[in-house]
């Protein structure tokens, strides 16, 4: 669970202003191809960290799903995923030989791993959900998390690859294909067992990921 969203929905396509060209410089975007993860549980049972636990039923076939309306996820040369249970088992069901890597972890929420939202203070639910830089729960912030991941797709140097991963994850990448950055976070839906296109610069330095009121 990563709170509400509103925006993007089902297959969303994020773009750069920057142009995606080739030529005698070489490849100037980067495309992704994001898969989030399918449902681990129904809304009503959804705790923050949900992610970590297993698929349930209907997500292997929203999965399933997946595959039937989707061409080439498996002729992608390469594959990243995230370490969380029901990202490796997306993943796992879509067909797709992906290297788990550590560096695509869903959001650190600190003490607030495993509970549910009317566990948690209101005053503190509103500092996350209007704060890109607060920290209620002790773990990553919006802003900081936002800057890892534009970190990690900064290093990734393929022209084309494709990432299964959390949602929170699928979030802060589109959120860094986005003018606003972090501060875009909220206002991306990603919903479970959704596909995603996202451009970005590979001469970026992941600047647009970052932003200036991180702590």
């Amino acid at each position: 669970m990563d709170g509400p969203r509103t925006g993007l929905r089902g297959r969303a396509h994020a773009a750069c202003d920057a142009p995606h060209h080739a030529g005698g410089r070489g490849v100037a975007s980067l495309t992704v191809r994001v898969i989030a993860a399918g449902r681990t549980g129904p809304n009503r049972d959804l705790r923050f960290g949900s992610e970590h636990h297993d698929l349930d039923e209907t997500g292997r076939r929203d999965c399933r799903r997946l595959v039937e309306g989707s061409a080439g996820l498996t002729s992608v040369g390469v594959a990243f995923c995230g370490p969380e249970a029901s990202v490796v088992q997306t993943a796992d069901l879509l067909g797709i030989h992906a290297g788990v890597d550590a560096g695509l972890c869903s959001l650190d929420l600190g003490r607030w791993q495993g509970r549910a939202p009317e566990d948690i203070p209101v005053g503190e639910l509103r500092d996350w959900f209007t704060d890109v830089a607060s920290v209620p729960h002790g773990g990553e912030s919006i802003a900081d998390f936002v800057a890892r991941i534009g970190d990690w797709l900064d290093r990734a140097r393929s022209p084309e690859m494709i990432l299964v991963v959390s949602m929170p994850v699928a979030q802060a990448v589109i959120a860094c294909a986005t003018h606003g950055g972090p501060h875009d976070y909220w206002s991306i839906e990603v919903e479970p067992a959704s596909e995603h296109t996202v451009s970005l610069p590979l001469d970026s330095g992941g600047d647009r990921c970052h932003s200036d009121t991180q702590k």
